[in-house]
């Protein structure tokens, strides 16, 4: 799972969706979505720009529109 996650490959995500099988899993579906800098930050999200450091809070993250999996994968190539 961890060498999946560290080359963007985030299918394996799927196999721990608590929506159920066959669900289109969406970046709010994914543990620890609300403190994660990548789904938190634009062009996901408006709410943080990804260039700026710092952490994130979690009550502004949880305002985020859900993205598909794939989007939020495109951008994790990015970073």
């Amino acid at each position: 799972m961890l060498s999946s996650l560290y080359r963007c490959d985030l299918s394996v995500f799927q196999l721990y969706s608590t929506a159920g099988a066959g669900k289109n899993l969406t970046t709010l579906g994914i543990f620890g979505a609300a403190t994660n800098k990548v789904i938190c930050s634009s062009p996901l999200c408006p709410a943080y720009r990804k260039e700026v450091v710092g952490m994130v809070d979690d009550r502004v993250c949880k305002k985020c529109p859900p993205q598909r999996l794939s989007r939020f994968q495109e951008e994790c190539h990015k970073w």
